[in-house]
């Protein structure tokens, strides 16, 4: 066997072990309403990628199957998606998604300074908080 094709050889057997290693990872699905700058900065993001394949729901037309995936990185709730949430009624395709995740049991992530309502929190009506 020449060089050439041994160096092939290796390279291929080391890209089939990546590959197997990374569909062994469990999926994250990141679930935003807009497209924008932290939907890819956590599809990109280094940590996140040690321990999770990530996927972004809005990229895919929001046509996921949340059976696939370990839990669900939620973005942009606004005050009218969580009503919708909380009430049952899930007329569009993102809150579907979170209601259906909730409903199967699914972990959802959901950073504080992504829920609307906490912008509110100096000056909405002490109940709310």
């Amino acid at each position: 066997m020449d060089f050439d094709a041994l160096v092939s050889a290796i390279v291929s057997r080391v890209a089939e072990k990546l590959a197997e290693e990374n569909n062994q990872k469990p999926k994250l699905l990141i679930l935003t309403q807009e497209h924008g700058e932290v939907c890819h900065a956590m599809l990109e993001s280094p940590r996140i990628g040690e321990h999770y394949r990530t996927e972004c729901a809005l990229m895919n037309d929001y046509q996921v199957k949340m059976e696939d995936y370990e839990g669900v990185l939620l973005f942009n709730l606004t005050n009218d998606a969580m009503v919708r949430i909380a009430t049952g009624v899930c007329g569009t395709p993102y809150t579907g998604l979170v209601a259906k995740a909730l409903l199967l049991g699914k972990p959802v992530w959901l950073p504080h300074e992504e829920v609307e309502l906490f912008q509110y929190e100096a000056t909405a009506a002490p109940m709310y908080y």
